[in-house]
Parts: C-alpha cells; structure tokens; sequence
C-alpha cells in the first residue's frame, strides 16, 4: 500500500513455524456451510467478502487447527465445524476488528509456505496459512484498511510488511487528478470515508447503520456539524426498528427494541460514533448539540476530538445536553493535555467558541470550568453560558478565571451570562475584566441581579471598548439606578460602534433572583408586570443616542415590556422629534401598554424616522378583546363587515398608521410630498395576543395601505379577531402589492370564505413566498361549526399552498438570472478593462490622439461595473428594490437543494462540500433588510427574543411552512 512503513529487514520476514502441507486450500465450503455464514450476517449491514478454509497456529499449544476464515468490510471471523456428530453447524472461535489492526506481515518458511501474521491491539496475533488463497487474503485486507484510514490516526496507520519477492502491494492510483472536477471528486471521496468511518464506529458500538445519518453529515461537511440534525428520524417513521438484533439489546440489558430505553441508549451509542467519526475529520469547524442528553461517554467523545491533529473544530455547542462535572474534567484534560504535546509540530488548540448554556451548573461544574478557562492556551473568542443556574459565588469564580487568564482580554469577542446570578462581588469582578478588555462586541447580562452603576461605570472609564467594539448590549430585566444611566447616556453619546440596545422589562427595586426550570432550551417569553424604566432613565440614556450620528451603523433599541404609556410615549416622541436625522434601525416596543394617546403622538413622531426599517408593536392594542362578541359574529357569518363605527382614539390610530405606511399622492399638494412621504419600514408587527387589540378599524387601514407601499417586506396582523375584514383587505392589497413578501395573518376568526377571498388576491400577487397558515382559525371551523365545510376548507388551503409555492419558484428563477446576468456583467467589465489597458499600452506617442476613443471605451466599463457593485453592495434584496419597485425580491422561502446545486454551477473548484447554514452566526440571510437574529446573544438557533420580525433564513421560512403544512395535514379527515 502506498501508506505502508517501508519494508523491515530480510530476518524478519522469516517463519520460524514449520506448517503442514495445507490441503484445505482447495476444499470448498460446502452450501450447508455458506448457509451458515449467511445467517451470521443476516442482522448485519455488510456482507461476507470472503469466505476460505485455512489452517490457524496457536504459539501457545503449538498446534495447527482448520478454521473457515470469513473477512467482511469490517471484522474477521474464525469458524470451525461443531463436534456434534449430525448438522453442519458452525460455532464462532474467535473475532477481530479492522479498526483494532497495527500491523500485518507475510512470513515465509523454509518450505517455502507463505503465511499471514495479523497483530492487533490487546489481543494475540492471528498466524494463518491460506495456502494458494494467501495473495488474495492479503491483498483485500490491504484495500479494507484503506477504506478504513479515516479512523486511523496519522501515525497509527497499520504497516503491511511484504518479502521481497511477493510483490502483493496494492497501491491506490490518484485519480483525483485526472478529474476534470477534482474539487467535486474530493468531496465524494471525504464522504464515502466518512461513511465507512462511521459505518466502522457504529459495528464497534454494536449499533445498527442508518444511511440517513452520513448522508447528512455529509451535507454539513465544510462547515458546522449539528448533531441532532444528523440523528434526527422523519415523523412517523421508527428509525431504531429495522436491523436490530437481539443480542444487542441483551448487550444493553433492554427487553424489547420499541421501547423508549432502548432508543435513548441507541441515540447515545450512535452519538458516540459521530463524535469518534469526528475525531478524525479535518472539514467540520463546530459541532452543535441542542436539546439532547448526552451521557459522559458521548461528552468524553466529542472533547477528545479536540486533541486529534486532524481535528478543525473550532466551536462547540452544548446546549441542555446534561452536562456533568466529569465530562468538564475530561475538558480539562484535554486543554492540559494540548498545553503539554500537541502532535509533532506543537500548535495549539483550535477551540475558539464554547456554548455551554441550560445546563445546570453546580458548584463543582463552576469550579471545573473556571479551572478549564484558566489552562486554556489561546482565549476563547466567545464564551456563552445562558441558563446555567450559576449562583453568585459560582459566577465570581468563572468571571475571575476569564480575568485571571490574560488572553481574554484580546480575543474574547462574546460573553453571556444571562440567568445566572452576579450579585455586587460577581459584577464587581466583571466590571475589573471589563475595565481593561478591547476585544468584546458583545456582551449579555440580563436577568443577572446586575449592579448597573459598576458595569456602566467600567464601560464609561474604557474609552476604547465602547468608542470602536462594543456594538451589543444586553442590561434586560435588571434594576437601572440613576448614575448608571447617566454612565450608559454617556457612553451611547460618544460611541461609534455600539448600536444594539436591550432594555427590556428593567426593574425599580431589587427582585427576588429565582432561576428558570431547565428542561428544553425555549426562547423566554417574559412578560415583566414592572413599571420599568422611569422617564427621567429614558432621557438621559435614550437623547445622547438619538443625537449620536457618529455611529458606523444604526441604532437598534428594544423597549420591550416598559410601562411606556402616559408622559414616557410622549418623552420618547419629543425625542425622537429632536433627531430626526439619527439613524435608527429598529425600534421594538412589545408589551408597552401603548393605549392611550400618546401613543398616537409616538406614531406621529416615528415618521420622522427616515432610516426606520423594522417596527414592533406586539401586545399592544386600542381596543378591548372581546372575544365572545367574535365567536358570535363568526358564527353568525357577518365578520365580513366592519363591527361599527371606529372610537376617536381607534380613528387616530387608522390615520396615524396610514400616515406612515402611504397615502395617495393625488390627495397631496407637491409641497408636501416630502412631509408626508412613507416611511420606509420593512418589517412591521401588530401582533395581539393581550388583552387589548389593534382593532379591525386600524388593522384595515394598515393592509389598505399597502396597495400604494412598496417597501414592506414582512407584515404580523395575527390575534386582532379582524374576521373576514381582514382577508377581504389582503386580497384587494396583494393584487397590487410587488412588495410583500411574509405575512402572519392567524387568530382573526376568519371563515372558508374570507380563504377564499384572500386566495383570489393571491392568485394576482407573484411577491409572497410565505403565509402563515392559519391553524387556530382552522381548528376553529372543524370544531366550531355544526357541519363545517371539510372539502372547501382544505381545497382553498392547498390552493394558497400551491400559489406560494409558485411564488417561491418564480422568485428562484429571476434571483438565478439576477446572479447569472451579474456574472456576465463582471467578465465583460474585465474584458474591456484589458482591451483599454492594451490600447493604453500599444498606442504610443499616438496615446494623446486616442483619448476620446479611450474615454468612450471606458465609459460602458464604468457604467457596467457600478452595476455589478451596486448588485453585490446591496445583496438580492436591495439590489432588487434599487432597480424598480416592481421588481421581484430575494426568495423568502427556497428549496436548499436548488440554492446549493445553483452554488457548484458558479464555482465547480471549491474545496468545501456545499451545505445547509446550520450554525446561528450563518443562519441569517443577506441583503439591505435589518437583522435581528445577529443582536441575539443565544446560541440557539432562534433570536433570543422571539419575534415575528426576526431576519428569517430561508431554511427557517421553509421549516416553518413544512411544519404549519403538516398541522393542517393532522385536521383533514381520513378517507373514507
């Protein structure tokens, strides 16, 4: 083989063994036999290669015995025929693994009998003769462990020693080359040895092999890995029942394989062949585990990973995966175990982000891991303990490791230690760290018992972490003292980087701490009942940064859960009227009991906000729910019509909202045109799940709006019990709305013929990609209604779901022709570029005649390359939206496969397998809209506060349509 030892010396190729003449090597399994040899793999997922008589030695008795040898592409077995005088049963003598050879030599006698010497690791050597078989035994064992070099480490690889004169070298040609794809051919190659590397893992562990789990790593190679993706069995289907011997679940001590034991010790085994599978693959950067117990054999796999110089991963995510003191003390040794040897050339460990959040964390856990982060080599970049039940004597002790190791403060970019608790001596010790750290961007704190007055004070005395890299910041649900607000306005009014800002649900007088219940990682969804932040707090934190305009980007600021009624809305609307050229993103404003008037002067005041693209006004409302009244008007089928005429604070609220979405220009004089000019919002939430609502008046006149705005992208209408109002509005709005693109519409009582309406507006619209299917409004017609229209309900719901999915196609095909035409503009930019520098070059003294003619060749070069810049600046969206308003948008929702396959049409040399965004930082899509999802500190995969305006990636879109599909699925009445 090519990655055998070169050959040892002649003395040690001699067989000191003197064999008898072998007549068995022409005898041949009798069918009987081969029978028996079928029943061993009849529970087995490969198959026999190879299955020969030979003579076996045993050094001890010093005898020679005839054994059946059966070689499969994972192990050998030895058999002999039974003493039992009738039956030709065969009984299993002795067993090895491929995986467990070292070492595999050709001996020779003085007889000239070839023998084969097998050694392998804790066990007695295998000493054979296949007589005249003996060049193809050795020749498939020399192809079966190059199928296996995956799970061989680089200096462990089994050496085959051959006599000179046997030339049985089976060498492996590079084909590689000769690929007119090579890039294509290594990805093929990685994954079949990924394959059998895993394939290999799981005979050892004694599991069955689902091809399911290495089609999807496969998938993930070249970039992140998720394992619960990877293990993960479709809906009604039982992953763990075909293949299933019985032996292995009297291995497990378990009595039947249905029940849910024996699927959690098979979903551990199996963990533990990926994470083996792991150890020895260089194209994975981070492993994510979410919401699945591991035990510490599993966590021990994963952490020594780490040590293997194969090993590339750089991130590892363990969330709620029961972590222990024990697989942090195997953590710990591994990080001691890098300092001291690392491989030949000594490098160092490649861990950069660790995710250890809702695990609950004792003391001992506290103290491993602060023990851990002190040995560490090279700081983490980003360190993420959300949920861990840290007590404040814990967190001191973390907080001063991270301290404690100098590296910290220059690489440590992210730090949550939301739900835990700090009290004065752990915020003392994060505000020491902090004084003298340049590094961090991003830093969580909320739901901590926080001293503010320390933390902003730290943050206000280093000027260089919050002037240039502090961008998010996250103080939520803590208590806000006056000079810590007078610190925190400072800051936001010099700073040039930090633009997010958290201050939900702040608190006025010290809470009692009490630590959520950790069973699955959810997002919270916290409904503080404070009066939050007072006004005087909300000026002297909220002024500086509106009047800041020397930040690189917009602000993001989130309210949420502050009693903001009364003089706070109309403070922050006298703010937000002193700036109006401040840049703000995104202003979230959820559960602010924004009633009363001075929200409409808040609404007022927001159109002076140019640069707001996402609002969110979630759990608001300016109508009391009555939701008796509108069972009674849906069952009485006159939800069609408007339930009477609006309250002047319900009429304000339409104006107002009207105002900011558009009004018809032919209403207006030119003169105010710029005055009363849309606001540019791309994402806009009235959800309604409180007791107040919007109201069907002021729900109208936003979705009446939208015939004349051609910039909303993502609209949340759902709860306000609108009726059929609603979808009647929708319809009319989308047959001339090019802009729209999501829409959440659940929870307003709308009946089959409000569907069908909305349906036949949809029909007009080529822009929406995704529509929230309406479950709650569903469920309420099958249950509601005596004799509820099961055939008309269904059918207009799959006529929605196949309008949608047009969309989604159309949107594909002009995104593909968008890239392609794109393309075609950058090479003949170059084209021309090299035509002029010829020109240039050849002309000569004759340059200075040409000029004009150089002038007009550069002019459509110039004109074709800021196009192509535009385009790729502005992303599919904005580049989209820059061309005309008619044109169509990025895919909202799209087929990942379509997405990938169109990625290996524009570069067929990458190295990297194409895959899925499957980590959070790669999750959120691209383009001119506001993202959300990046100011979440979470690991999760969802945004640390859920909300409907989060930046959605298309495989999140998707998951979510499949999953709304598949509820709707669960309501259609079996056939009859």
């Amino acid at each position: 083989m090519a990655d055998a030892s070169p050959p040892p010396p002649q003395h040690e190729h001699a067989d000191r063994v003197c064999w008898p003449i072998n007549r068995l090597s022409y005898q041949e399994p009798t069918p009987a036999e081969l029978a028996a040899v079928a029943a061993l793999f009849a529970s087995r997922d490969d198959a026999p290669l190879l299955v020969r008589w030979v003579l076996e030695h045993s050094p001890a008795a010093n005898r020679f015995r005839t054994r059946l040898v059966v070689v499969s592409a994972f192990r050998v077995w030895l058999l002999r025929r039974s003493r039992r005088p009738l039956g030709a049963r065969l009984v299993r003598c002795r067993e090895l693994q491929l995986l467990h050879v070292r070492h595999l030599r050709v001996l020779q006698s003085a007889t000239t009998t070839t023998s084969l010497q097998v050694l392998v690791a804790d066990a007695p050597a295998l000493h054979i003769d296949a007589g005249a078989h003996a060049e193809s035994v050795v020749r498939l064992l020399q192809r079966l462990l190059h199928a296996l070099r995956l799970v061989f480490p680089d200096n462990q690889f089994p050496t085959v020693a051959l006599p000179p004169q046997c030339h049985w070298e089976e060498f492996v040609a590079d084909v590689a080359a000769a690929h007119p794809h090579p890039s294509r051919r290594r990805r093929h190659e990685l994954a079949d040895d990924m394959k059998t590397a895993y394939r290999a893992f799981c005979d050892t562990l004694d599991v069955p092999y689902r091809a399911s789990v290495t089609a999807r790593l496969a998938e993930c190679a070249g970039a992140s890995v998720d394992l619960q993706y990877c293990l993960a069995v479709p809906p009604g289907v039982d992953g763990y029942q075909q293949q299933q011997p019985a032996s292995l679940w009297r291995h497990l001590g378990l009595a039947a394989s249905s029940s849910a034991a024996a699927t959690a010790a098979t979903r551990l085994r199996e963990v533990q062949a990926l994470a083996r599978t792991l150890e020895h693959c260089h194209c994975f950067d981070g492993v994510f585990v979410y919401d699945l117990a591991l035990n510490d054999e599993g966590l021990a796999a994963l952490f020594q990973a780490l040590l293997s110089p194969r090993s590339a991963i750089q991130g590892l995510t363990l969330t709620n995966v029961n972590l222990t003191a024990r697989a942090l003390r195997v953590l710990q040794r591994v990080v001691l175990q890098s300092t001291v040897k690392r491989g030949p050339p000594p490098q160092s460990l490649p861990l950069r982000r660790l995710d250890v959040s809702f695990n609950r964390f004792s003391p001992a856990m506290a103290s491993e891991l602060a023990t851990t982060l002190e040995l560490l080599p090279s700081a983490l970049e980003a360190l993420q303990l959300e949920q861990c039940a840290l007590a404040a004597a814990s967190s001191w002790r973390v907080l001063r490791a991270v301290k404690a190791n100098p590296a910290f403060a220059a690489a440590l970019r992210e730090l949550n230690v939301s739900g835990n608790r700090l009290d004065a001596e752990g915020s003392r010790e994060l505000a020491n760290w902090l004084s003298g750290a340049f590094a961090l961007q991003r830093l969580d704190v909320s739901q901590t018992a926080l001293c503010t007055t320390a933390l902003c004070l730290a943050l206000r005395q280093n000027s260089l972490l919050h002037e240039s890299s502090l961008r998010v910041l996250d103080v939520s649900y803590n208590r806000m003292r006056s000079q810590a607000s007078t610190d925190l306005g400072y800051v936001l009014g010099r700073t040039q980087s930090l633009a997010t800002l958290f201050l939900r649900g702040m608190q006025r007088r010290a809470a009692a701490w009490r630590p959520v219940q950790l069973l699955l990682q959810s997002p919270r969804r916290v409904h503080s009942s404070s009066a939050g932040l007072r006004k005087l707090h909300l000026q002297r934190i909220l002024a500086p940064m509106f009047r800041n305009t020397g930040r690189a980007l917009p602000c993001l600021v989130d309210l949420s859960e502050n009693d903001l009624r009364g003089r706070k809305a109309a403070l922050l609307a006298e703010l937000i009227d002193d700036a109006p050229v401040a840049g703000r993103a995104s202003l979230r404003l959820d559960h602010t009991q924004l009633h009363d008037r001075s929200s409409i002067l808040l609404l007022h005041a927001l159109r002076s906000c140019r640069a707001l693209a996402s609002l969110s006004l979630e759990g608001n409302g300016f109508v009391k729910r009555k939701t008796r009244r509108s069972v009674q008007r849906f069952h009485a089928g006159v939800s069609s019509a408007l339930p009477g005429p609006p309250s002047a604070l319900e009429a304000a609220a339409a104006s107002a909202l009207a105002l900011l979405l558009g009004v018809e220009q032919q209403r207006r004089r030119r003169a105010d045109l710029a005055l009363h000019a849309p606001l540019p919002l791309r994402e806009l939430c009235l959800k309604s799940e409180a007791p107040m609502v919007f109201g069907a008046h002021v729900i109208a006149a936003a979705v009446d709006a939208l015939a004349l705005n051609q910039r909303l992208q993502v609209l949340d209408v759902s709860g306000n019990e609108c009726g059929d109002v609603l979808a009647g509005r929708l319809g009319a709005a989308l047959r001339t709305n090019r802009s729209l693109q999501v829409l959440f519409w659940d929870g307003n009582f709308t009946t089959v013929d409000g569907l069908r309406q909305f349906y036949d507006g949809l029909l007009l619209n080529p822009t929406l990609v995704m529509v929230q299917m309406p479950i709650k409004d569903t469920r309420r017609i099958l249950e509601e209604q005596k004799d509820p229209p099961r055939e008309k309900l269904f059918s207009v719901l799959g006529k929605i779901f196949k309008a949608t999915e047009r969309n989604q196609a159309t949107t594909r095909d002009a995104e593909r022709g968008r890239k392609r035409g794109a393309a075609r503009r950058r090479s003949t930019g170059a084209d021309d570029a090299r035509r002029v520098s010829l020109a240039l070059a050849t002309g000569g003294s004759d340059a200075g005649d040409n000029q004009h003619d150089v002038e007009r060749e550069l002019l459509p070069m110039q004109r074709k390359t800021d196009s192509a810049a535009r385009d790729g600046r502005l992303g599919p969206e904005g580049a989209s939206l820059a061309e005309s308003s008619d044109a169509m948008s990025s895919p909202a929702c799209g087929d990942e496969k379509d997405a990938l396959d169109l990625g290996e049409e524009d570069s067929d040399d990458a190295d990297a397998l194409p895959a899925p965004s499957l980590s959070p930082e790669t999750r959120s899509s691209s383009g001119a809209a506001v993202h959300w999802g990046d100011a979440g500190l979470s690991g999760s995969t969802n945004a640390r506060y859920p909300s409907t305006m989060n930046s959605w990636s298309r495989a999140s879109r998707a998951d979510l349509l499949r999953s709304s599909w598949t509820e709707l699925s669960a309501l259609r009445p079996a056939p009859t």
